[in-house]
C-alpha cells in the first residue's frame, strides 16, 4: 500500500505525482532496505509516473515506519498489515493499494491502477515449491492438499486478515506467474542497476 505522511499536501495519486513534478528531488520515501520489495516497487511506481523520488533505506520495515510517522520521510509502500492501524487512526494517509483489486481490509482505498496509473500492479507472492525433478504425482498431491487448505474458511480468513488474497493456482499457472514476476521485477532491477553485495 502507498501511504504518505499527513504533512504532505496530497490526498490522491494524481496529486502526489503533481507534487513530485512540481518539487523535484523533494519527495523522500522509506524502504526496508536496498533491493527489497518496498524499494523496487516504489521505484517501479516512480518510473511509471515519470517522477523522481529519493530512497532512504532502513534496516527493515519497522524503522522506516517510525521515521515516516515522524515526518522524516514523506511516503512508503509497505505491506498493508504494517500500515492499517496508522491509516485507520489517521496518522498516515493511504493513497492506493498496489494489488489488482482493492483490499477487503481497506475497501475505500483505490488500487494504484484505478487512481491514475492503469496497469500498475505490484504484488508479493508466496507459494509452495518443490525441487526440480519431483515426480508429477507428488506435485499433484501437494497442489491438491494446498487447494484443500486454501478452501478452509479459517485459513482463508487468516490470509485475508494478513492483507493477502488466497489464489490456489495449478502448478503451471504458478510457474507462469513466477516467469511474469521475473520479467517484471528483473526489468526494474536492471533499470535501477541493483547488484547483489
Amino acid at each position: 500500500m502507498l501511504v504518505v505522511h499527513p504533512s504532505l499536501p496530497v490526498k490522491t495519486l494524481k496529486e502526489l505525482i503533481a507534487y513530485a513534478k512540481a518539487n523535484p528531488g523533494q519527495l523522500s520515501y522509506a524502504s526496508s532496505g536496498v533491493g527489497t520489495v518496498v524499494h523496487v516497487a516504489t521505484e517501479m511506481l516512480a518510473d511509471a509516473a515519470g517522477i523522481k523520488v529519493e530512497q532512504v533505506p532502513y534496516k527493515g520495515t519497522g524503522p522506516g515506519i517510525t521515521d515516516l510517522l515522524g515526518g522524516h520521510v514523506k511516503m512508503m509502500m509497505p505491506p498493508i498489515p504494517a500500515m492499517i492501524g496508522y491509516v485507520n487512526a489517521g496518522t498516515l494517509r493511504a493513497i492506493g493499494v498496489t494489488s489488482k483489486e482493492r483490499s477487503p481490509l481497506l475497501p475505500e482505498v483505490p488500487t494504484i491502477a484505478e487512481a491514475g496509473l492503469p496497469g500498475f500492479v505490484s504484488e508479493q507472492r508466496y507459494g509452495l515449491l518443490a525441487p526440480a525433478g519431483t515426480p508429477r504425482p507428488i506435485i499433484e498431491r501437494l497442489n491438491a492438499e494446498l487447494r484443500n487448505a486454501l478452501a478452509d474458511e479459517t485459513i482463508r480468513k487468516r490470509i485475508v486478515d494478513d492483507g493477502a488474497t488466497p489464489r490456489p493456482d495449478s502448478p503451471e499457472d504458478y510457474a507462469a506467474a513466477i516467469d511474469q514476476d521475473r520479467t517484471l521485477w528483473g526489468g526494474i532491477v536492471r533499470k535501477l542497476g541493483l547488484r547483489v553485495e
